[in-house]
């Protein structure tokens, strides 16, 4: 027996749908809170970047002697001049290999920076974009002690349903995942390592009224 498939309509002035999943280095360092894991930076003036989905996981990378309860903010940037530096840098394979589209159809993406942590948080631009202080998301969570486990099981940080307003980011805004609290490895008697992982949908909109 066939089944219909019925394809959402892109909402008028859309230009593209994106998808982004990764996962972070092995976070060696010192996590203290304000710590960020996690950025996306728009810079485009014409279009608006809005966030439909913030999903996040942890693992143990390896074995931490003392559990600690620790926790990923979702914040938001504006005035975001520079990128941060240092981490993996995701979005190259957007533009140069036009990846990340939702419909083969779909313009390259015009998101200019996308970035995740490796071995340290990322680092700081010259001139760092204001970070709000009041997160939009928040996960906590115990950090467990055993090497290959999930202490943080896949959980959404945001999820635009259809009666909610969107996260819609101007020219130099962004957000990213920030620590809440001292991560394991604040303690310098504590040991062990975690990564994070990430998965993020989008939208690239011409401005309009939502």
């Amino acid at each position: 027996m066939s089944k219909q498939v019925l394809i959402q309509p892109l909402p008028g002035g859309c230009l593209g749908a994106y998808s982004l999943a990764g996962m972070s280095g092995t976070l060696n360092a010192t996590l203290a809170t304000n710590d960020l894991l996690f950025t996306f930076q728009w810079t485009d003036a014409t279009r608006y970047a809005v966030l439909l989905h913030c999903s996040i996981w942890v693992a143990v990378a390896t074995t931490i002697n003392a559990a600690v309860a620790t926790g990923i903010d979702l914040c938001t940037f504006y005035d975001y001049f520079n990128q941060h530096t240092g981490g993996i840098d995701l979005s190259a394979d957007l533009a140069t290999n036009s990846e990340g589209k939702l419909n083969s159809q779909f313009p390259a993406s015009l998101v200019n920076d996308i970035r995740i942590a490796s071995g340290n948080p990322l680092e700081l631009p010259l001139v760092p974009g204001a970070m709000n202080n009041i997160a939009i998301g928040n996960a906590t969570f115990g950090t467990g002690t055993v090497i290959g486990t999930t202490p943080l099981l896949r959980t959404v940080l945001f999820e635009r349903t259809t009666n909610d307003y969107p996260l819609a980011l101007n020219q130099y805004e962004g957000f990213g995942l920030r620590m809440s609290a001292n991560g394991p490895l604040f303690d310098a008697t504590n040991t062990g390592k975690l990564r994070l992982g990430v998965q993020i949908r989008w939208l690239e909109m011409t401005k309009q009224t939502f």
